[in-house]
């Protein structure tokens, strides 16, 4: 999910009157109590032309959802997609943004958003039929398949006009590396919005999602084998020498590996961490194009690995690190309150920081108090 342009207007000027003591805090970012889009994949993150892309996004209704929980309806979560066939810079150096990288290859900072967001804000926000014809319906459905037009990168003038070069600048073998290292992006917009019931109002969320198309090989995948170990903070197995590197992960895309009618069961009152399995020995390498100070060559070339960022959510209790890192200590600490009620979503979402993407989703049982736990000669050894 990328930067939508309203949102920031909205929170700067709110940001300024809470310095001021004007405002309650602001919303903890993992805690789940209204509409959120919290991730988007594209799949595959990065494509070639003419080759079909799927869509899907996570959106969690909150606030419906705790409604239902009382008994209360389960409301229907609206959907339109739409894609921007406009063609815009990519990543790396070129793309105008030091934030590039990390953003997941949209190629454009938040004060400069790209012209896609205008016309995509356009049609998303206020139904207006633009007239370009650069926009797309893709359609309502939970995942939605849009197919990269040809000659989308490998175009001269479509790519040297993206990147504000003349196509009769660049040379073979520049254009070769601006198509193959930074590529150009598709942008795709979503709009989600859930009625008003009873307990609940009605509600419209947009985000956005860019697309990089390149003729690479080979290609940025999405994560896979996303899973995670949970022990109980100063528990013997609360260990890092101890607590096991990988394990199966779930073909359900649950975060522990359980199957849905098996949850995990925590207790309340308590700080559980959460740790990452499974992180790759070695990440994949990949290129980014840098400025350069040779006058016989416009673009410079650096090699970058690969860092997982996780992001958490849930609607109930508090996290330690809002995003945290698969280098480092690759763990968060969870704290279930004590007024916790009997049941806990849990959602985390894996980007490698340059457009791939994936989630998983578990709901864990929370008691007063646990047995007392198995000794640590009972777990998985470190390989």
């Amino acid at each position: 999910m990328n930067y939508a342009g309203p949102l920031t207007r909205v929170l700067l000027p709110a940001m300024a009157l809470l310095c001021a003591g004007c405002l309650d805090p602001l919303p903890e970012p993992s805690k789940i109590e209204g509409l959120r889009v919290v991730a988007i994949v594209a799949e595959p993150p990065e494509a070639a032309e003419g080759a079909p892309v799927t869509l899907s996004a996570l959106v969690i209704d909150g606030l419906g959802d705790a409604v239902a929980q009382a008994g209360g309806p389960k409301r229907e979560i609206k959907r339109t997609w739409l894609a921007c066939l406009k063609p815009e810079r990519g990543q790396g150096f070129f793309s105008g943004a030091s934030n590039a990288g990390f953003s997941g290859g949209r190629g454009y900072s938040v004060d400069d958003p790209g012209s896609c967001f205008n016309l995509l804000e356009a049609e998303v926000l206020t139904g207006f039929d633009y007239p370009l014809g650069d926009i797309l319906e893709l359609g309502s459905d939970e995942s939605v398949r849009l197919t990269v037009p040809i000659n989308f990168v490998t175009d001269p003038e479509t790519l040297g006009g993206a990147y504000g070069l003349p196509a009769e600048s660049l040379s073979p073998p520049a254009l070769a590396i601006l198509s193959s290292v930074a590529g150009l992006n598709l942008t795709v917009g979503l709009r989600v919005e859930v009625d008003a019931i009873e307990g609940a109002p009605a509600d419209v969320v947009e985000a956005f999602k860019r697309v990089n198309v390149s003729t690479a090989s080979p290609k940025n995948t999405n994560p896979t084998g996303l899973l995670f170990h949970l022990s109980r903070s100063g528990s013997p197995e609360d260990d890092d020498e101890i607590a096991p590197l990988t394990g199966e992960a779930s073909r359900r895309g649950t975060c522990f590996g359980e199957a849905p009618d098996e949850p995990v069961t925590l207790d309340r009152d308590a700080t559980w961490v959460l740790r990452v399995l499974n992180i790759p020995e070695e990440f994949e390498n990949y290129q980014v194009l840098l400025g350069s100070t040779d006058p016989s060559s416009p673009f410079g070339i650096q090699d970058r690995d690969e860092t997982y960022f996780y992001s958490v959510f849930s609607t109930h209790g508090s996290f330690s690190d809002r995003v945290f890192k698969s280098r480092g200590a690759a763990k968060v600490n969870w704290e279930i309150p004590s007024d916790a009620p009997g049941s806990i979503p849990l959602w985390v979402v894996i980007r490698d920081g340059r457009g791939g993407a994936a989630w998983c989703h578990s709901t864990v049982n929370v008691i007063d108090e646990l047995p007392p736990l198995d000794p640590p000669a009972a777990l998985p050894a470190r390989p």
